[in-house]
């Protein structure tokens, strides 16, 4: 595991998936230490594979409950976030204007992303909860 720390941000990635563990998983609690009050954890499952749900419960375990999973793409990747202490919130509108303003800097479409989350009932009251 490879890990940088900025004062914003802590990213943690391997070169193979998160190992398979029992609950406790120590690897997310890990992830977990390491990131500050405010941290966020983003993890790539594939979402079409037998484990899935499994590694989505490590994670809530790790983090309390505070994860939210965004639906997959076409592809079965599906993108988990994790909170470590803060919960954040995002409003529907200021989710659109940040995916734009991102397509805009990087040609990176996510506004789709942000649609599936409403059609899938992840946005409570137009709020996303982590």
């Amino acid at each position: 595991m490879t890990a940088t720390t900025t004062t914003s941000w802590s990213t943690a990635s391997t070169a193979t998936p998160a190992p398979a563990c029992s609950t406790p998983c120590p690897f997310y609690q890990a992830c977990r230490v390491r990131l500050s009050e405010n941290g966020l954890l983003a993890v790539n499952l594939l979402g079409r594979e037998r484990g899935f749900q499994a590694s989505v419960d490590r994670i809530q375990q790790a983090f309390d409950g505070r994860v939210v999973v965004f639906p997959s793409c076409d592809s079965g990747n599906t993108i988990a976030f994790a909170a470590a202490d803060d919960r954040v919130d995002a409003h529907y509108d200021e989710l659109i204007r940040r995916a734009s303003q991102y397509q805009k800097q990087t040609g990176l479409n996510l506004l789709p992303t942000v649609s599936r989350l409403q059609r899938k009932q992840q946005l409570t009251n137009d709020l996303l909860s982590i």
